[in-house]
């Protein structure tokens, strides 16, 4: 027959070994869960870029082509924005 001390002291070391190994698999999860998280965001900041990179590009072919189709009003809006940026950041 068992003592019941050392059957108590079975169950107690059963039980802890349970836990043990769950909160190893709730780490698992947890840690695949962020990894697949990471992996999504590092996908919609590559998109993001993409986009602003074509917006970029879309951007300075207007600018090109407002600079070419009007030569003079650009040169003056940007002797404008220049002293004005002068006038602020002036000490």
């Amino acid at each position: 027959m068992i003592n019941p001390q050392t059957q108590t002291r079975q169950n107690l070391t059963d039980a802890s070994g349970k836990v043990v190994r769950d909160v190893q698999e709730l780490g698992s999860l947890a840690a695949d869960s962020v990894a697949d998280t990471v992996g999504k965001l590092k996908e919609q900041g590559r998109e993001l870029l993409s986009q602003g990179k074509e917006g970029a590009k879309k951007a300075e072919a207007q600018l090109e082509t407002f600079i070419g189709d009007h030569p003079i009003k650009a040169i003056l809006i940007a002797v404008g924005v220049g002293a004005l940026l002068g006038f602020t950041f002036r000490r």
